[in-house]
């Protein structure tokens, strides 16, 4: 099941988190004030509808106290509040600045979340779920005949060629794609799997990672070297935290043992933090500022 998407907005990661994203996915832009209850209590009946329908938007909280410019941009100010806009493609898509309840949000969001397309991408994706790749890839088909313009399916095709173990196909649609769309939040997830399945296929398999690491001890050059390798392996296979604690540690060793490690660390953690732009935004930040204290 998908998780739910839910972050604070401000002027740092607007780009990535509201324009970008909404090529992808809606994202609902609810904005508050300290001083509001009202708006306070409807950042939390956002947050309790991104939970229901989990996966299918994201909320972007946007503090006008703290993000003024975010704020003058929208133009909302205490007076505008409650107030709510959705984001789709880069623009806006209806605003809500009227008392919210439950069911008046629902009416809201529920035409942009709930349409052919998006039931047969679930199907498809419910399909790799249970194992059975040709009916799913029949799904995508359908949905890409639809709507043969929709990045989102393109992207899930990727998505299920990377799975079948197909890079060659997968890349032959992203080399397709349009440099804006390869450049933006998806685009460079995308990207980093490449970067990452690159990695694994080029080292040793898990079990002689593993060997070595037992061996020698992440102190050495050759424990470095396979800890490195072990990031690329979790990462590619769906555990990246795991993978962002190997390539920490890695970056933790080499701020007091010099070794040819740490700028392929520092490339990695860079595109680790894109895929949690896509996956978990709001992890991104955190591991961020992480790195950056890592490597300055």
């Amino acid at each position: 099941m998908s998780e739910a998407m839910i972050a604070d907005i401000d002027d740092i990661n607007f780009q990535a988190l509201v324009v970008e994203a909404s090529i992808r996915i809606p994202v609902l832009v609810i904005f508050w004030h300290p001083s509001n209850p009202e708006s306070q209590e409807n950042v939390e009946l956002w947050m309790s509808l991104a939970e229901k329908y989990s996966g299918k938007f994201i909320v972007g909280k946007l503090n006008i106290e703290d993000q003024v410019m975010l704020a003058s941009q929208f133009s909302v100010d205490d007076n505008s509040l409650p107030y709510a806009k959705l984001i789709r493609n880069g623009a806006a898509h209806g605003i809500i600045n009227e008392t919210m309840t439950e069911e008046l949000c629902e009416k809201f969001i529920q035409p942009h979340i709930d349409n052919e397309i998006d039931n047969l991408r679930d199907v498809a994706k419910q399909l790799i779920q249970q194992g059975d790749y040709d009916k799913a890839f029949d799904a995508l088909k359908e949905a890409n005949r639809l709507e043969p313009e929709n990045y989102n399916i393109l992207f899930d095709m990727i998505d299920y060629y990377l799975k079948m173990g197909k890079p060659e196909n997968a890349r032959e649609i992203f080399d397709g794609l349009g440099e804006h769309i390869q450049q933006s939040v998806h685009g460079k997830q995308i990207a980093a799997v490449f970067y990452f399945s690159e990695l694994a296929n080029q080292g040793p398999d898990i079990q002689t990672v593993q060997k070595t690491l037992q061996e020698k001890g992440v102190q050495s050059s050759e424990g470095l070297e396979a800890l490195f390798q072990l990031s690329s392996i979790l990462i590619l296979h769906g555990q990246e935290d795991a993978g962002a604690e190997a390539l920490t540690k890695i970056l933790q060793i080499s701020q007091t043992v010099p070794n040819d490690i740490k700028p392929k660390a520092a490339e990695s953690f860079r595109k680790l933090i894109a895929i949690f732009e896509l996956k978990a935004p709001e992890k991104a930040p955190d591991y961020r500022r992480q790195m950056q204290n890592l490597l300055f």
